[in-house]
């Protein structure tokens, strides 16, 4: 009689287990989901001239108010995007080869 108690404890236990499990993980396949969603929000290269500096010391030494910034954006194209993709992607693997050290 006891033995049958314990495995009823077990399989009560076990199923409890089941449903937690497959709980968080569909809590965390939402979670999942809406960050594949904000990823997919566009992004801007911003591009700027870099100053000399006899401009520096300019615009240091000027009375300047506040600036004025221009930003020039345009939609990239999928092909575009994908380039870029892997050109990162390059980048960071050969960031990464020269990091390892040498065996």
């Amino acid at each position: 009689m006891k033995t049958a108690n314990t495995f009823k404890s077990s399989v009560i236990v076990a199923t409890a287990l089941l449903a937690a499990v497959f709980a968080s993980g569909c809590a965390f396949q939402s979670a999942a989901q809406q960050q594949v969603a904000a990823s997919a929000v566009q992004t801007v290269t911003i591009t700027a001239k870099r100053m000399t500096t006899d401009e520096k010391i300019a615009f240091d030494t000027a009375n300047a108010s506040a600036q004025t910034v221009v930003i020039a954006a345009k939609r990239l194209t999928a092909e575009q995007k994908l380039a870029m993709l892997q050109e990162d992607m390059h980048i960071q693997a050969s960031a990464a080869h020269k990091v390892q050290p040498a065996a």
